[in-house]
């Protein structure tokens, strides 16, 4: 169920009504920004409308990612938790919302955020519950093609792989999401798990002239739920043994919920705030000065640092070959549902690519473990 709307986002609600009807709804600059402001870049001082919409749903974790350039605290909006940040990371000075607020730059090599002591996803919690929705807004850039976004142990994760998006639970997967990630924009994406039900949805943003909410999805089902704490990570996903662990650019406005958000309250953010002209979001000179000297980047983060016994890579392993099975299997099916529906030339080149991807992963994968397996053997 919605929240009630204050008066002055009526109009909003209401153009997200329309998308999710199928109808182009007016943009949200035309709604919430003064008459005369120029393109590319709708900015309201005033205008929290993101910001107030986003608490109105009650999240356990939100992080703006709007810290100063320098900063190791990754701030936690309105009293909720707060994070560090760690390595090779800055502020980049435009965000996705119309507050002035800025985003964070990662650089894809070591830099990340994270938070302790927030409960998984699990019924015999400390504070039970089963539903949740991990969500960001985030812009690769150039030439990247794999990267962890938000992790949360094995209690969820959303990373990107050959250009498209995945979300997992435990070992159970959902994607990937047919809309492939490019570099030149921002994408608003959302993973829900309801039940046993795994959504992964992404909207591409249309620059200052967002248009229907109609968001690329996937799905999946899983029953797996988490034991204990774990770990929650922006720009990493350490779970992954195959691809980057790391994300390579800007995101923004990152945040997690004990429940499950609808299509509607995901409408209403992705109207609140239209995303910059993508030629405002560029890495500048200034923040890419700021990388941690080698020696000092500490790659794997400290919850992670006792060495895995053998029994445990094999384990992590199998889990890596099946996940990476699941997922081939997956993307046969999407490619062949492609193939009935028409697609065009270039997409269907874009699927045969990620099949021929993740098919190189999983070999290297099977050869991992099968090496394993080999060496424990020999050594009883």
């Amino acid at each position: 169920m919605l929240p009630a709307p204050v008066p002055q986002k009526l109009k909003l609600i209401a153009a997200a009504a329309f998308a999710i009807a199928g109808f182009s709804a007016a943009p949200a600059g035309a709604v919430i920004c003064p008459g005369g402001v120029p393109a590319p870049y709708c900015i309201t001082p005033a205008g929290t409308h993101y910001r107030d919409d986003t608490r109105g749903y009650s999240p356990t974790l939100y992080f703006r990612l709007g810290d100063a350039s320098g900063s190791s605290v990754m701030a936690g909006d309105n009293g909720l938790p707060s994070g560090e940040y760690k390595n090779w990371q800055d502020s980049n000075p435009i965000g996705i919302a119309d507050d002035h607020d800025a985003a964070r730059d990662f650089f894809g090599d070591g830099g990340y955020g994270y938070v302790n002591g927030i409960d998984a996803p699990n019924w015999n919690g400390f504070s039970p519950y089963g539903n949740y929705t991990m969500e960001a807004w985030i812009k690769p850039y150039t030439g990247v093609t794999d990267g962890g976004i938000l992790e949360f142990g094995r209690g969820g994760s959303v990373y990107m792989q050959a250009n498209q998006l995945y979300f997992r639970n435990g070992d159970d997967l959902a994607g990937p999401a047919p809309l492939a990630i490019g570099s030149s924009q921002w994408y608003f994406v959302t993973a829900t798990k309801c039940g046993q039900t795994m959504t992964l949805s992404v909207q591409a943003s249309d620059g200052v002239t967002p248009t229907a909410y109609l968001p690329s999805t996937a799905s999946g089902t899983s029953i797996y739920r988490p034991e204990g704490r774990p770990t929650f990570y922006v720009g990493l996903d350490n779970q992954q043994s195959t691809g980057k662990l790391w994300f390579d650019g800007a995101m923004d406005e990152v945040a997690y919920f004990t429940s499950c958000l609808t299509s509607n309250q995901m409408a209403v953010q992705y109207y609140d705030d239209p995303a910059p002209s993508p030629q405002t979001m560029v890495r500048t000179p200034a923040a890419l000065s700021q990388k941690t000297p080698a020696k000092t980047v500490a790659k794997t983060p400290a919850t992670h640092a006792r060495p895995l016994s053998r029994a445990q890579k094999i384990k992590q392993a199998k889990r890596t070959v099946s996940s990476l099975a699941f997922a081939l299997k997956r993307a046969k099916i999407q490619y062949s549902t492609l193939q009935i529906s028409g697609a065009p030339k270039k997409q269907l080149a874009r699927a045969r690519a990620g099949i021929k991807d993740i098919s190189k992963r999983l070999a290297a994968a099977k050869k991992a473990l099968h090496k394993l397996q080999h060496h424990a053997a020999k050594r009883h």
